[in-house]
């Protein structure tokens, strides 16, 4: 073998072996909430939004937007007075859409008021 092809082996290999080690980095997702979706409930569009708040958070990683729809939310359906939200770390929670907009830019947080309530187990 010359030692070109030994030198090209070598780096070949050793690329090969950095782009295996390269962590898969899936994009920022956006996360869309609305209380009266009627699609899919995965919070992939707004039509296919989740209902409940709590269900965007479970899954909302590092870097990812979650956008609420006017309303109000609370941390559980039940009683448990020491049901909390908890945002994870680098998630950014937006409220004040009516639903149909498509850049962080647009809601009108004076029309579409969004309430994170802790007012549990009152009808």
């Amino acid at each position: 073998m010359s030692p070109c092809a030994r030198v090209l082996r070598v780096v070949l290999c050793t690329l090969t072996v950095f782009l295996i080690l390269i962590p898969a980095v899936s994009p920022a997702a956006v996360i869309y909430v609305k209380t009266d979706a009627a699609g899919l409930n995965d919070g992939s569009t707004w039509l296919d939004a989740y209902t409940d708040l709590q269900s965007a958070l479970a899954i909302a990683t590092d870097g990812d937007s979650v956008w609420v729809a006017e309303g109000s939310y609370r941390p559980t359906n039940v009683t448990d007075r020491t049901a909390t939200f908890t945002v994870p770390n680098g998630v950014g929670l937006f409220g004040g859409f009516d639903g149909n907009e498509s850049d962080i830019s647009q809601p009108n947080k004076k029309k579409n008021g969004t309430v994170l309530s802790g007012n549990l187990g009152v009808t």
